[in-house]
């Protein structure tokens, strides 16, 4: 099951930290952000997306655009904006190591969080 993936090592996503250190091998992060319907019943009225017609919660993904491999997950339970997601993620990098962190137009904005992004 569920459990048997998380525990197999070949299901494992890196720290958030792999982009903070000044030694990582990411040159190109691709992010954005995914939403899945909400099974739950008993759903908060916080989680209607009025986009999709239905309750959903949104899944921010980042890739390694060289390697294709995902390297970082961020679900958020709240119908809130993409960047507003990247914000709530903790996932910042360092601004003085050169990674060109690439997202789509609900990112704009980016450039104010991370100076080498492209939106």
């Amino acid at each position: 099951g569920r459990t048997d993936l998380i525990k197999s090592e070949k299901f494992s996503l890196p720290s958030k930290r792999k982009l903070f250190r000044e030694n990582t091998t990411v040159s190109i992060a691709i992010i954005d952000v995914t939403e899945q319907e909400t099974e739950d019943q008993n759903i908060a009225k916080t989680l209607y997306s009025g986009k999709k017609k239905r309750h959903t919660t949104k899944t921010q993904v980042v890739i390694n655009g060289d390697t294709k491999q995902i390297i970082g997950i961020y679900e958020e339970k709240e119908a809130v904006h993409d960047l507003e997601i990247f914000k709530r993620s903790g996932l910042h990098i360092l601004k003085d190591i050169l990674i060109l962190l690439i997202g789509d137009k609900c990112y704009q904005g980016l450039k104010l969080y991370h100076s080498n992004s492209l939106t």
